[in-house]
C-alpha cells in the first residue's frame, strides 16, 4: 500500500471525484422540503383574500397589520407590494397584480413551476456534480 491509502501500482487520479453529488436520501429530502413549502405557500396564499381597503383576511377574519414599515411610516414598503402583487397574480387578477409589484407575476410563476420542477427532480437518479462533467470534457485533469 502506498501513504494515500491506495493499492501500490493504482494509477487512479486522487483529484478526480468518485461521487456523484448529493446521496440519494439528501436529495430527496432537500427537494422534498422544497416542494413542500411551495405547495404551503400556494395553498396558504389561495386562502387569503384581499379586499379593496388593502387589509388581507381568511374568509371574514381580517389579519392584522404585520409590516413595521408601513406602521411607522403610513406609506407602502416594497415587501407589502410583492406579497399582495403575488397575492394577486396566484388569484389570476393579474391587472391588479402589476399595480402593486411588477414582480408579483414572476414570483408567482416561479412558485407554481416549483412543484413540476420538483417533482421531476426528485424522480431523477443521478445528479452529475460539475467537476465530473468538466472532467469529461478535458477541461480539469
Amino acid at each position: 500500500m502506498k501513504d494515500n491509502g491506495r493499492p501500490a501500482g493504482s494509477t487512479q487520479d486522487v483529484t478526480r471525484p468518485t461521487g456523484t453529488g448529493r446521496p440519494k436520501n439528501v436529495r430527496l429530502k432537500y427537494h422534498g422540503v422544497v416542494l413542500l413549502l411551495s405547495v404551503a405557500t400556494i395553498l396558504t396564499a389561495l386562502l387569503l383574500c384581499q379586499p379593496e381597503a388593502g387589509h388581507v383576511r381568511i374568509g371574514v377574519k381580517q389579519i392584522p397589520e404585520l409590516c413595521l414599515i408601513r406602521k411607522a411610516s403610513g406609506r407602502e414598503c416594497p415587501g407589502c407590494g410583492l406579497v399582495r402583487g403575488t397575492l394577486f397574480a396566484l388569484h389570476l387578477d393579474l391587472q391588479t397584480s402589476w399595480k402593486h409589484h411588477t414582480a408579483g407575476i414572476p414570483l408567482a410563476a416561479v412558485l407554481l413551476l416549483q412543484i413540476p420542477y420538483r417533482l421531476i427532480r426528485m424522480r431523477v437518479r443521478r445528479e452529475t456534480c460539475w467537476s465530473e462533467a468538466e472532467i469529461r470534457l478535458g477541461r480539469k485533469a
